[in-house]
Protein backbone atom coordinates (compact mmCIF):
# COMPACT_ATOMS: atom_id res chain seq x y z
CA UNK A 1 0.00 0.00 0.00
CA UNK A 2 1.23 3.48 -1.04
CA UNK A 3 2.58 5.65 2.01
CA UNK A 4 -0.09 8.77 3.20
CA UNK A 5 1.81 12.03 2.87
CA UNK A 6 1.03 15.62 4.17
CA UNK A 7 1.94 17.48 0.45
CA UNK A 8 -0.76 19.99 -0.45
CA UNK A 9 -0.52 21.74 -3.57
CA UNK A 10 2.04 25.02 -3.50
CA UNK A 11 4.12 23.31 -0.57
CA UNK A 12 7.42 24.52 -1.05
CA UNK A 13 9.98 21.48 -1.24
CA UNK A 14 13.44 20.67 -1.76
CA UNK A 15 13.90 17.25 -3.82
CA UNK A 16 17.11 16.07 -5.38
CA UNK A 17 18.97 18.34 -5.01
CA UNK A 18 16.41 21.50 -6.31
CA UNK A 19 16.25 24.06 -3.09
CA UNK A 20 13.35 26.02 -5.13
CA UNK A 21 10.79 23.25 -6.19
CA UNK A 22 7.48 23.25 -5.26
CA UNK A 23 4.63 20.67 -5.18
CA UNK A 24 2.28 21.09 -7.90
CA UNK A 25 -0.10 18.18 -7.95
CA UNK A 26 -1.23 15.59 -5.45
CA UNK A 27 -3.46 12.51 -5.98
CA UNK A 28 -3.77 8.96 -3.79
CA UNK A 29 -1.21 7.54 -5.93
CA UNK A 30 1.61 9.98 -6.49
CA UNK A 31 2.90 13.56 -5.87
CA UNK A 32 3.88 15.72 -9.06
CA UNK A 33 6.98 18.49 -7.92
CA UNK A 34 7.84 21.33 -9.84
CA UNK A 35 11.64 21.77 -9.98
CA UNK A 36 12.02 23.94 -12.67
CA UNK A 37 9.80 27.39 -14.37
CA UNK A 38 10.50 29.98 -16.51
CA UNK A 39 8.25 32.49 -18.53
CA UNK A 40 7.56 31.81 -21.67
CA UNK A 41 4.80 33.98 -23.58
CA UNK A 42 4.51 31.82 -26.40
CA UNK A 43 2.60 28.52 -24.02
CA UNK A 44 -1.28 28.76 -23.14
CA UNK A 45 -0.26 30.05 -19.55
CA UNK A 46 2.99 31.59 -20.30
CA UNK A 47 5.19 29.52 -18.44
CA UNK A 48 7.25 26.51 -18.61
CA UNK A 49 8.08 23.93 -16.18
CA UNK A 50 9.95 21.17 -15.26
CA UNK A 51 7.65 18.52 -13.10
CA UNK A 52 8.83 15.25 -11.73
CA UNK A 53 6.56 12.58 -10.72
CA UNK A 54 7.38 11.02 -7.65
CA UNK A 55 6.03 7.78 -6.35
CA UNK A 56 5.17 6.50 -3.01
CA UNK A 57 8.24 4.79 -2.04
CA UNK A 58 9.91 8.18 -2.58
CA UNK A 59 8.44 10.54 -0.45
CA UNK A 60 10.74 10.18 1.86
CA UNK A 61 13.29 12.24 -0.53
CA UNK A 62 11.07 15.00 -0.57
CA UNK A 63 11.62 17.83 2.39
CA UNK A 64 9.54 20.60 3.06
CA UNK A 65 11.12 24.25 2.62
CA UNK A 66 9.95 27.12 4.99
CA UNK A 67 8.91 30.25 2.28
CA UNK A 68 12.36 31.41 2.95
CA UNK A 69 14.37 29.24 0.69
CA UNK A 70 15.85 27.47 4.02
CA UNK A 71 15.11 23.98 5.24
CA UNK A 72 13.90 22.58 8.48
CA UNK A 73 16.54 20.60 10.28
CA UNK A 74 14.14 17.86 11.54
CA UNK A 75 11.20 17.95 9.96
CA UNK A 76 10.98 16.08 6.54
CA UNK A 77 7.31 16.51 5.30
CA UNK A 78 6.64 12.45 4.63
CA UNK A 79 4.69 10.32 6.53
CA UNK A 80 5.76 6.55 6.60
CA UNK A 81 1.88 5.66 7.60
CA UNK A 82 0.27 3.43 5.21
CA UNK A 83 -3.13 3.31 3.29
CA UNK A 84 -4.70 3.58 -0.25
CA UNK A 85 -7.85 4.38 -1.04
CA UNK A 86 -7.66 3.73 -4.86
Amino acid sequence: MPKKHQFKIGDPVSYDGHDSAYINFVCSDYIVVCTHEWPDEGTLHGIKQVNVLVYPDYYDQITQRIPNGKVPEESPVHSTESGHTG
